[in-house]
Order: structure tokens, then C-alpha cells, then sequence
């Protein structure tokens, strides 16, 4: 019983160069030109997606936030008694707002004008 080497030896590399084709089809990356994207329209289409833009549980946290965010609006409305236009409470309330946005306002326009004729700028 004799075996020709050679044939082994051609037969093991034929082997191993179908298995590293494989391999190699395996690791490809396809053309993202021939890959065809459907646009996502509806919430729903992007929770199907695990890696998205939008945070892990999708679109829901937009709906947690806004929820958040009127409870701390609710609560800072009724902690300032500003429910009933009656009461004198809200129109204190009211007037400090108001001079409070009045103050802010006059001054950026000071700090604005200090800058202009600092710069020689005629305003």
C-alpha cells in the first residue's frame, strides 16, 4: 500500500484554500451600495432597530420627558399660587417676573452698550 505524498499535499492545500474562501466570504463586508435601505416613518419601525440614533427604548423617553417636564411646570404653577387671578399672591408674583426678565434684559443692553463705546463703535 503505497501513497503518493505529493497528492496528499496537493489535496491538504485545495482544502485549505476552499476553507479561508469561506472564511473570507464570512468576514466581507457587503457594498453598502447594494444594500437597500427602507426609510422609517413610524415609531415603531424604530424600535426594530437595536443601534439607532434615538436612545435604546426608542422614541418612549421623549414621552417620559415631556411627562417630567409638566409635572415640574405643574408644580411650580401651584407652589407660586399662581391658580387663581384673584388673589393679590399672583399678581406679586406676576410684577416680580416681570421685573425680574425687565432686570435681565436691562443688563445685557448696558453690557452691550459698555462693549460698543469700548470699541469705539457710535451707538
Amino acid at each position: 500500500m503505497t501513497t503518493d505524498i505529493g497528492s496528499h499535499t496537493d489535496r491538504y492545500k485545495e482544502l485549505k484554500t476552499s476553507a479561508t474562501n469561506v472564511d473570507r466570504k464570512k468576514t466581507e463586508k457587503p457594498d453598502p451600495e447594494e444594500i437597500k435601505y427602507e426609510p422609517l416613518v413610524n415609531p415603531e419601525q424604530f424600535e426594530e432597530y437595536r443601534f439607532s440614533v434615538t436612545a435604546p427604548d426608542g422614541l418612549k423617553s421623549r414621552h417620559t420627558a415631556w411627562l417630567k417636564l409638566k409635572y415640574i411646570l405643574s408644580e411650580v404653577w401651584s407652589d407660586m399660587g399662581l391658580r387663581g387671578f384673584r388673589n393679590a399672591e399672583f399678581w406679586i408674583s406676576f410684577l416680580i417676573i416681570c421685573m425680574t426678565c425687565w432686570v435681565s434684559r436691562f443688563t445685557h443692553y448696558i453690557g452691550q452698550w459698555f462693549l460698543l463705546t469700548a470699541k469705539g463703535i457710535h451707538v
